[in-house]
């Protein structure tokens, strides 16, 4: 499986842009969009490709997601 650009959860995502949605706060944000939870029961091989210079989704956050696959091959970063 090769994702481009994943992230692990929404409320990480939200936070990179906003950083208000923790503690009481994240019960604000409906969509959670928990890939980090799904991660653990993929058994394919997974190929991340993200950018240190993305500005929508922050390397971190893809970073988090591949720490969770059981299969893992590699994280294959962009300069630009």
């Amino acid at each position: 499986m090769i994702l481009i650009a994943p992230y692990d959860n929404a409320l990480n995502l939200y936070n990179s842009v906003l950083n208000i949605f923790y503690g009481p706060m994240k019960l604000l944000a409906k969509y959670r969009f928990d890939s980090l939870s799904y991660a653990k029961n993929v058994d394919s091989e997974v190929q991340i490709i993200t950018s240190y210079n993305d500005e929508t989704i922050n390397y971190e956050l893809s970073q988090n997601l591949l720490e969770g696959f059981k299969n893992h091959k590699d994280i294959v970063i962009l300069d630009n």
